[in-house]
Formats: structure tokens, sequence, C-alpha cells
């Protein structure tokens, strides 16, 4: 059997090997990164829960999602509210995920013009500004291709300049993004977004 000893920062069990190896430490206690762990786990823990009982605001994106690519109007279906809404929080979602790379070169960027509105609608204007240079990083003056695949070519040419230039955008992104959701909360209230969820 082998002997297992409390961790002396955090008391997890620990081999006694690893114990002696690091001073009496675990080795997230030792790294330095035992406190992302526990905040990973409270975070999992709140997702969790907020899959159980979702809020108005989870349910209405679902039905966004749903009505966007499951059903034959699209998002031409939607409240024009509603179609601001979705583009402007497809490409948050997707900048936060994999920068104006990715949001480009996956389907939300179909829906880039209803994006440029939706960002101003919503009163996300620096952000609208920094998607409309990303979009000239990788289309200069003409149009977003419409779809995925006519996109792909340009998003190939990247070259380091043009991909350290969409990088900066995206961490500026990033910083102009932080008052999206309340931005969000207030438009879903003013439009009645949220309403019968």
């Amino acid at each position: 059997m082998t002997e297992k000893v409390a961790c002396v920062t955090c008391g997890t069990m620990i081999l006694a090997t690893t114990a002696e190896a690091n001073g009496g430490e675990c080795m997230p206690c030792k790294r330095g990164f035992r406190k992302k762990l526990e905040e990973g786990k409270v975070r999992a823990a709140e997702r969790k829960a907020a899959r159980a009982n979702p809020e108005p605001a989870t349910l209405h994106w679902r039905w966004l999602v749903n009505e966007v690519y499951r059903t034959p109007s699209g998002i031409g279906g939607l409240s024009p509210a509603n179609q601001n809404f979705f583009a402007a929080f497809q490409v948050e979602g997707e900048v936060y995920n994999g920068g104006f790379e990715q949001y480009f070169g996956n389907s939300s960027a179909n829906f880039y013009a209803y994006a440029v509105r939706g960002l101003d609608d919503i009163g996300a204007v620096e952000c609208r500004d920094i998607l409309i240079a990303a979009k000239a990083v990788l289309f200069g003056a003409g149009e977003v291709p419409a779809t995925q695949a006519a996109r792909f070519p340009e998003i190939e040419k990247l070259g380091p300049a043009r991909t350290e230039a969409l990088n900066a955008l995206d961490r500026r992104f990033g910083a102009a993004a932080a008052r999206m959701r309340e931005l969000g909360r207030d438009y879903a209230a003013k439009h009645g977004l949220w309403d019968g969820f």
C-alpha cells in the first residue's frame, strides 16, 4: 500500500514521496496554481447550477441560436432587436474564444452586417469600430464574403504582420467589451427581449 500524507498547505492527501520532494506540499500548491484550481471548481459549480435553473438571458440565447440555425427563416425571422442582439454577442463570444480570426473563420461572420448594426444599437460603439478595423485587416475596403468557404482564402493568406494586427485588435476588443454584458441587459430590457423566458 502506498503511504499518503496531507499537503501542509491545502490538506489534500498526496503521496509521501511527493510531500518529501516538495517540502510537504502537493504539486498544485508547490507550483502556485492551487488557487486557480479552486476558483475553477467554484465556476464549474456555478455553471452547473445555472444549467439546472437557467435565467431568462440563457433561455433567450438558446432560443436565438435555435431560431437562427434550426429554422428555415434563420436570422431573417427574428425581430430587428433580436437580430442585433444575436449578431453582436456572437462577435463577443467568438473574439473571447479565439479572436477575430476565429470569428471571420466561422459561420458567425455570415452575420457581419447585423453585428455592426447590433454593436452600434446596443451602445458598444468602440467594439463596432474594432470589428470594422478587423474586417479591414482581412478584407480591406471590400465586403465581407457571405460564406465561410468564401472567407477562407483570405484567412489563409494571413502573414505575421496581419496576424499581429488582428491579435492587437483582439486585445483592444477584450478591453472595450468589458461593458457589453451590461449594455446587453439594458438593451434586452428596453426591447423586452427576455419577456416570457
